[in-house]
């Protein structure tokens, strides 16, 4: 019984769903995206054949997005097996899961995304935005 009653006394006071917007009204807009003013990439220096290529691959897609934008964020690379300490600041902010990670970081300094692996030139300018 008193399982009821808190369940009955939880939807009472949930909130409203969302209404549909009213006919003829503009359609809603995304928030606006953060801008990235910044990108740290941690990879490894000394890795297996296949880890080396898909950094390289990687850095290629990223240097070609960047190529074509008008403002072009700095780079800053962080071999994760030389410099584990500085590597550190950015796996306590979001470990990554595979090399290589590419921390998109807003003007503050802080995470807009994190991209890693085998990323494309499309995930790039997707994540980057307008340029």
């Amino acid at each position: 019984m008193f399982r009821v009653l808190v369940l009955l006394l939880a939807a009472c006071s949930a909130p409203p769903a969302p209404s549909a917007p009213p006919a003829g009204a503009p359609p809603a807009t995304e928030a606006p995206r953060t801008a990235v003013a910044s990108v740290v990439v941690l990879e490894l220096k000394d890795s297996c054949p296949c880890t080396q290529e898909r950094q390289k691959a990687a850095r290629t897609a990223f240097d070609a997005t960047v190529a074509t934008r008008t403002t072009k964020p700095p780079l800053t690379v962080v071999q994760m097996d030389v410099e584990p300490e500085k590597a550190r600041v950015w796996q306590d902010m979001q470990e990554p899961v595979v090399s290589p990670a590419y921390y998109l970081l807003d003007a503050s300094g802080l995470l807009v995304t994190l991209l890693q692996g085998e990323v494309t030139g499309e995930q790039f300018a997707a994540a980057l935005g307008t340029p």
